[in-house]
């Protein structure tokens, strides 16, 4: 009888831990299967710097650091868009132009406007007008180097390759050319009413993009979205904590390759990978508009 009942317990005592097991393996798939992340964009900002021997040193310098930023996104396998000014695009080979879009990273045209601390030196409005803003914000004066169509004359070569363009901190542009398809610096947000304007590029909703707004210019529709920089660890929380209440949409965030701020970027890509091991929701601009992930709304 006392064999019979030790049996039975045991018996018991495995049916119970195998259900317990099963109950916790359900509720492991149950909280991975309500984990529902936003698709995210990723860009790389790069810096224009000025005098020449100090230039050419800082940009080699900071190329090794986006490299750093394009390895780790190879080992996660994530999409980047690298933006690129005018005074990067000597230190550009073919080969990396090549294997970067190779890997499926998009190609992008950065402007650091008038307004900006390395303002890049294009200009749609005068030197004289750039030189009295620049004063009033204390900022240092910059060799002007011509006006916006000049800026994208030095892409002539590769316009096939920059569909994507980021203007921070102008004044006035008054031509983008039609080969520009994107923009990812959106004075714009997109979410709630269209239309809204935001110029500061310091609230983390600037990333939430529910829809993408679009204008047209002799029947080319050029596509805007909305972007948060992230240039600190500060910023990249700020980002985490908008990204967990998204359950829709697109986040769009750039950083850049710089020594100071590519480590919380880095730490953001940690972020994006550890809530998305498979890769299922990172894209492009693109892949936005040609796969329809959201939909589009025209700004008169």
């Amino acid at each position: 009888m006392k064999k019979a009942l030790l049996i039975f317990f045991l018996f018991l005592s495995c049916f119970l831990s195998a259900c317990k097991s099963s109950s916790e393996t359900e509720q492991i798939k149950t909280e991975k299967e309500q984990i529902k992340n936003p698709y995210y964009l990723l860009g790389v900002y790069n810096i224009p710097y000025h005098g020449d021997r100090e230039k050419d040193h800082k940009i080699k310098q900071d190329k090794k650091y986006l490299q750093e930023i394009i390895e780790r996104a190879k080992e996660y396998e994530i999409k980047l868009t690298l933006m690129f000014p005018p005074q990067w695009l000597k230190h550009l080979s073919e080969q990396n132009i090549v294997n970067w879009q190779e890997a499926g990273h998009e190609l992008g045209i950065v402007h650091f406007g008038v307004l900006h601390k390395n303002w890049d030196g294009y200009s749609d409005v005068s030197i004289k007008q750039v030189q009295n803003k620049r004063e009033e914000q204390g900022l240092e004066n910059r060799e002007y180097k011509g006006n916006i169509n000049d800026l994208f004359l030095q892409y002539k070569d590769w316009k096939e390759n920059f569909k994507t363009i980021c203007f921070l901190d102008d004044l006035q542009v008054k031509n983008i050319p039609e080969y520009v398809e994107y923009s990812l610096c959106s004075d714009f947000v997109n979410f709630g009413e269209v239309g809204q304007k935001s110029k500061s590029f310091a609230f983390p909703t600037r990333g939430i993009n529910e829809f993408v707004n679009y204008q047209k210019k002799e029947n080319k529709a050029k596509y805007q979205l909305s972007t948060y920089h992230i240039g600190n660890l500060k910023q990249k929380q700020r980002a985490q904590d908008v990204f967990y209440k998204m359950r829709k949409g697109v986040f769009v965030s750039a950083g850049y390759s710089l020594y100071s701020s590519k480590n919380s970027f880095l730490k953001w890509l940690d972020f994006l990978y550890q809530r998305d091991r498979e890769t299922e929701k990172n894209i492009t601009a693109p892949q936005i508009i040609h796969k329809e992930i959201l939909p589009t709304k025209e700004i008169f």
